[in-house]
């Protein structure tokens, strides 16, 4: 019995190296590379878009492309609840910001800020990677306003982008909310009403506030609109794939409490960079986009069916054996 003995204990122990193997296999695509995070209450100074231009972790200096120092203005600042009550923040500096305002008959102003993803080194740039997301709040002050006299519409935007800096980038998903006057671009209400449009290499596809179910609304971006709280979160997670192309699913949540808005696809590129913009049309200012809560996170890890099957059968090969075998 001896010799038997060894022989089950042998089998024990190649059944439970399976089971083990099976736990600890890590689903393809999924890296721990790159985790980031950044907010506006790092900085104290109206020049964080410049000096300094690298707080946080896990992402490269800012880039920013507009500044216009005159009509129509454009440019960044860090706001304040003294200057506006963002509720996408706390703290002393409650927000990145973006002012764009005072268009002429001909020409509207937009102002666009972008961050690159670093690498784990810390010292190159980086990628998001499959089981990875990457999220942002973003709130309009006082919402996209209306359609002005000269038939401008605001625009605020986000970008996830192959490449870094200011040129030379190309578009992998883009997001932009866009004020709709009465009787215009499927909008048939008698009030203004805001359109989200989402863009991938295969396409682009709008979703009205009233019009169609998965839209956000005005209230839900408009800062001011809703004393409980107002803005949304923005996260893309990449689902699976890799070499340029992956699965996603983008989630808009407002911070008041509606439901969300969900989109899910393919996408064709690399993410290394994430960009936001704001194209204003009001003669005033006090129309201005907010962003903040910037960061990158790896999705939780889930086990591979193929792993659950390996883990089952190794589990289900103990007991068996067990049963089978004299003592």
């Amino acid at each position: 019995m001896t010799g038997f003995s060894g022989r089950r204990k042998q089998c024990c122990m190649l059944l439970l190296a399976a089971c083990v193997g099976a736990c600890m296999a890590a689903p393809a695509g999924v890296h721990a590379a790159m985790v980031g995070s950044d907010n506006a209450n790092n900085y104290t100074s109206a020049t964080w878009s410049s000096a300094p231009s690298n707080l946080g972790a896990g992402f490269g200096p800012w880039a920013t492309s507009g500044n216009s120092s005159s009509a129509p203005y454009t440019g960044v600042y860090l706001n304040k609840p003294s200057y506006d009550a963002s509720l996408i923040g706390s703290g002393t500096y409650s927000a990145w910001a973006i002012y764009s305002d005072f268009p002429s008959a001909s020409t509207i102003g937009t102002e666009n800020v972008y961050r690159a993803l670093e690498n784990s080194a810390g010292s190159g740039l980086g990628t998001l990677r499959a089981g990875q997301q990457i999220s942002v709040d973003m709130a309009l002050q006082n919402g996209t306003g209306t359609v002005n006299a000269n038939g401008q519409a605001a625009s605020f935007g986000l970008s996830f982008m192959t490449g870094s800096g200011t040129s030379g980038t190309t578009n992998v998903l883009q997001v932009a909310f866009t004020d709709l006057a009465p009787g215009t671009g499927g909008n048939a209400s008698t009030s203004n009403a805001l359109e989200t449009t989402v863009t991938t290499a295969g396409g682009s596809t709008s979703y009205i506030q009233g019009v169609n179910t998965n839209a956000i609304a005005d209230a839900d971006i408009n800062n001011a609109s809703a004393a409980s709280g107002s803005g949304i979160t923005a996260t893309l997670a990449l689902t699976g794939g890799g070499s340029g192309s992956y699965g996603y699913a983008l989630s808009l949540t407002p911070l008041n409490g509606d439901k969300a808005a969900l989109y899910s696809g393919t996408l064709s590129g690399a993410i290394n960079q994430i960009g936001v913009s704001y194209t204003g049309n009001q003669s005033s200012a006090s129309y201005n986009a907010f962003f903040n809560n910037l960061s990158v996170t790896n999705a939780p890890a889930t086990p591979e069916p193929a792993s659950l099957i390996l883990l089952a059968a190794g589990a289900g090969g103990l007991l068996l054996f067990r049963r089978r075998l004299p003592t």
